[in-house]
């Protein structure tokens, strides 16, 4: 007899906001993941913290995609967010900025590894 235990899935979106299929795919999978009861949060480093931004606009095609994970999104990498004029938009958004991995000449970016070492699957995108 095997015992169930709920999956703990991070999924990283570091994919340009020019580039609509990678989102679109890190928002099916965590519906996915999600729908099979796995805990789920999504965050976004790199050139993918323009992402809530442009998907949280009413008329952009993921929009509605957007929304129907916006409660698994943790956060946005406060460091990738200043270097990609990205920071008022998550603000805007009301998406929090993680600083939990101090880098030298940044204000703290997101820390992947944490969610390594807390047993995580970690996907990035």
């Amino acid at each position: 007899m095997s015992s169930w235990r709920v999956s703990l899935v991070s999924l990283i979106c570091r994919s340009d906001a020019k580039r609509n299929q990678l989102p679109r795919r890190v928002a099916r999978l965590g519906q996915e993941c999600l729908k099979a009861g796995e805990e789920v949060e999504v965050n976004f480093i790199g050139t993918g913290t323009r992402w809530p931004g442009e998907m949280s606009k009413v008329g952009h095609p993921l929009n509605a995609l957007y929304n129907s994970v916006r409660e698994m999104v943790k956060a946005g990498s406060c460091g990738c967010a200043a270097a990609f004029g990205a920071t008022e938009s998550l603000k805007a958004c009301g998406i929090p900025e993680a600083k939990d991995n101090a880098v030298a000449g940044t204000p703290g970016v997101l820390s992947i590894r944490k969610y390594l070492k807390e047993g995580w699957n970690t996907l990035v995108f």
